[in-house]
């Protein structure tokens, strides 16, 4: 089995990802992880979308915003 790509999206955007992935690769299994990316004083390597507490979406929370991670995966 090998990694065909990685991608971290952020939850309201998953849809919108794994059609892309579908039309472009048609590769399977897909593994989906969640994420939860902390709002910190400081910028991290990973940190949520700017401005993302005010429109809060499914799973956000004042201090955090939802991420998922989608996993391609083969074998050849």
């Amino acid at each position: 089995m090998h990694v065909l790509q990685d991608l971290l999206v952020p939850l309201h955007k998953v849809s919108d990802a794994l059609e892309w992935a579908h039309q472009e690769m048609e590769v399977y299994p897909i593994l989906l992880c969640p994420h939860r990316l902390y709002k910190h004083p400081y910028k991290t390597m990973m940190y949520p979308d700017l401005g993302f507490e005010e429109e809060c979406r499914r799973g956000d929370t004042a201090y955090a915003q939802m991420y998922t991670d989608i996993g391609l995966y083969y074998a050849p």
